[in-house]
């Protein structure tokens, strides 16, 4: 894990016997278990920070208090680490909070603690990754520009398997199994009680892109029009003719939750390491690429439009 020189996180999974395995000890620095905080643990920091500064405390004061090292309630206060429910008692206790506040707080501790699905994926699904998952299963909104690729969300089994073996994974069926698993439970966002609302602009490139074969090719297409008629989904295409345009720098993902005290989030993918981008005024750059992005794209019904002219010519 590391940062640019623009300081955003920059994580990537280690070597283990050949197969990608959670970051460790880099740089002598434990990677923490999560790089990314879940939406609910931001909101616990942003409570107890809140919480302490009206209480008029500072946090020498607090971690005196308890004989604690200041290094803790920072951790805690900048979402980096969890806590318990006892110690957030105890930091409750202090600060005068009660009532329904309080519980608010509590109910948020046990909540960062519950480990999600993916957590049982960790052998297929490095660290980096299952921080992204974790994410976009908290997610509301996600807005994402594929340059290359049709996104896993969208992918059908036998894209997926044909992607993965284009990317020089020498995986084992059962490996492939629990990776193609991971993708199958993750497109569940969709299609569940509360789906995602899930917006994605293709390059045209990528409908064009001969994945696999001809059959799995137009399968594919044909699943991304078969989705394109959810409420909760909006496929547009970008056309070549379009030229030069603000997201030529690759493909990146904006996440946004429900939560509007929860601020978005950038991802992109590379093939060692991801990208994570928090900084406000970054990802209103990236909002800014994206809404000039779709708003070059054909609209949504040209769009679909254009896939189904290219599974009528086979």
């Amino acid at each position: 894990m590391s940062r640019t020189g623009d300081g955003h996180l920059v994580v990537g999974p280690t070597r283990a016997g050949g197969r990608l395995a959670p970051p460790a000890i880099l740089g002598g620095l434990l990677v923490p278990p999560r790089v990314v905080p879940t939406v609910r643990r931001r909101r616990l920091a942003e409570l107890l920070k809140q919480a302490r500064t009206q209480a008029g405390l500072s946090i020498e004061e607090v971690a005196a208090r308890f004989e604690w090292s200041e290094s803790k309630i920072y951790r805690v206060e900048r979402a980096a680490h969890g806590i318990s429910v006892s110690d957030a008692r105890l930091l409750l206790d202090l600060y005068g909070v009660s009532g329904r506040q309080a519980e608010e707080v509590l109910e948020l501790v046990r909540d960062a603690k519950e480990r999600g699905w993916w957590h049982s994926y960790t052998d297929v699904l490095p660290e980096p990754y299952a921080a992204f998952v974790g994410l976009e299963q908290d997610a509301s909104v996600m807005s994402q520009y594929s340059s290359e690729l049709v996104p896993g969300l969208l992918q059908t089994e036998e894209y997926a398997h044909a992607i993965r073996r284009a990317y020089l994974y020498d995986d084992d069926e059962e490996t492939t199994e629990r990776w193609l698993a991971v993708r199958t439970k993750r497109q569940e966002r969709l299609t569940g009680s509360t789906p995602l609302t899930y917006w994605v602009v293709l390059n045209e490139a990528v409908i064009h892109r001969l994945v696999g074969s001809e059959e799995v090719m137009n399968a594919q297409l044909r699943h991304m029009i078969e989705l394109s008629n959810l409420p909760n989904i909006t496929i547009q295409i970008l056309p070549f003719r379009t030229g030069g345009h603000p997201a030529m720098d690759g493909s990146f993902t904006i996440v946004r939750f429900a939560d509007e005290t929860a601020p978005a989030i950038v991802f992109s993918e590379h093939p060692t390491s991801c990208l994570y981008i928090e900084r406000t005024v970054e990802t209103q750059r990236y909002t800014l690429i994206f809404d000039h992005v779709r708003a070059r794209a054909l609209d949504p019904d040209r769009s679909i439009h254009m896939i189904t002219g290219l599974t009528e010519r086979t």
